[in-house]
């Protein structure tokens, strides 16, 4: 017996009819559809299958379809509600607040230092260390004006720079470089919100708001990564962004901190109440996809393609979960060409290589599917975990 036919009859048995065709399940109930992208030397999660679907088939209050269509990209897996991985399109005046969840604005940035490894690695203790206290162990001064974090929520990131103090690391951050590197965050040139939907202390109260999360990557899978740009994939999209083999570039996995909790838990409180939002679909942006801990990640030109709701993966995806891996031992975190810091052991386990998706293959059916083009592998060099 094949394992799709032993597949098919485990999703027979949950009344869910399922084909595969040139890399692609197409999944069926007795109310939707949808499809996954997945390569079939991955596994195929039969809880996650049972979200995307249950997902596919929400309907509004007064009975409406709320979601038009569905699909998955190849790190698909079980999430706590909504399956990691799924991708829906709603009606325009639909939102559904339990899909977004609680890591709002979780996302993934890429930044070029201009140098190469050689020049950074007679300086790695220092660098290592420096970024450790940083990052790790709170020694960082932000100081925040709470008129700051309001014009940040009424009128958007420009409006938090121009507001912002010169005190403690406002005080060396240029100004417009800052500018610069907004500007090209895909998604916050439409960023539409309200200060009256944030948490208090970041809009009233005291003049000056030391936010405890403001600077760190979060927890779970987010991270902070030194990288090397292994190989150049796109010679000319390469070097447009700055990408060139042998230089160092960092990788930021960041969560949405404690203001995403606040919202994402008041809002599905909420979801009888309508959040107005527009969609774009930017087809030639450049996207970090993230490899498992230890591991390649990738920069990937976005193809737009229409089939799969124009969008990619946001990494390799989990395979095993993490209370799974409780009672293993933890990864090796250092080697002659990477290391990880962090103050946690359990996140050694959590997030070891073996828990996740090989990144290659999920990387390889989306540019054989359509979805991106590669432009640059890179592989760490060292990654903070908080």
């Amino acid at each position: 017996m094949s394992k799709l036919t032993r597949l098919q009859r485990a999703f027979a048995r949950s009344h869910i009819d399922l084909r595969y065709e040139g890399g692609v399940y197409t999944v069926r109930n007795e109310t939707t559809e949808a499809t996954i992208l997945l390569p079939a030397s991955l596994p195929l999660e039969e809880k996650a299958v049972k979200q995307l679907l249950a997902f596919a088939s929400v309907k509004t209050p007064h009975g409406d379809a709320a979601v038009c269509a569905a699909c998955a990209t190849p790190d698909f897996h079980p999430g706590a509600i909504a399956p990691v991985g799924a991708v829906v399109a709603t009606p325009m005046d639909v939102v559904i607040p339990a899909a977004i969840g609680t890591d709002i604005n979780c996302g993934m940035r890429l930044l070029t230092t201009g140098m190469s490894l050689a020049q950074l690695a007679p300086r790695k203790s220092e660098l290592f260390a420096r970024l450790q206290a940083v990052l790790l162990e709170s020694e960082r001064n932000i100081p925040t004006h709470t008129s700051a974090f309001k014009a940040l929520f009424d009128a958007g990131p420009m409006a938090f720079i121009d507001k912002i103090q010169p005190e403690g690391l406002w005080s060396s951050v240029d100004r417009n470089r800052l500018a610069e590197e907004v500007s090209r965050c895909i998604g916050l040139e439409s960023l539409s919100a309200n200060s009256r939907y944030a948490p208090e202390a970041f809009v009233s109260g005291r003049e000056v708001f030391r936010d405890p999360c403001l600077g760190t990557p979060g927890g779970g899978n987010h991270f902070v990564e030194l990288q090397v740009v292994d190989k150049v994939l796109d010679r000319h999209a390469a070097y447009a962004h700055g990408l060139k083999a042998g230089d160092v570039v960092v990788m930021i996995h960041s969560g949405s901190r404690d203001v995403g909790f606040f919202v994402g838990g008041r809002w599905m409180d909420r979801a009888r109440e309508a959040w107005p939002a527009g969609v774009r679909h930017p087809e030639s942006k450049l996207y970090a996809l993230a490899g498992p801990m230890g591991d390649a990640s990738y920069i990937a030109r976005g193809l737009g393609h229409a089939d799969w709701l124009w969008s990619c993966s946001h990494g390799a995806g989990r395979r095993i979960r993490r209370q799974e891996t409780r009672g293993t031992k933890p990864t090796p975190t250092s080697g002659a060409d990477w290391q990880c810091v962090t103050l946690r052991e359990e996140r050694l386990i959590e997030e070891a290589p073996q828990a996740y998706k090989p990144i290659g293959a999920v990387i390889d059916a989306q540019v054989d599917a359509g979805l991106i083009e590669g432009v640059a592998r890179l592989r760490p060099w060292v990654t903070f975990k908080a």
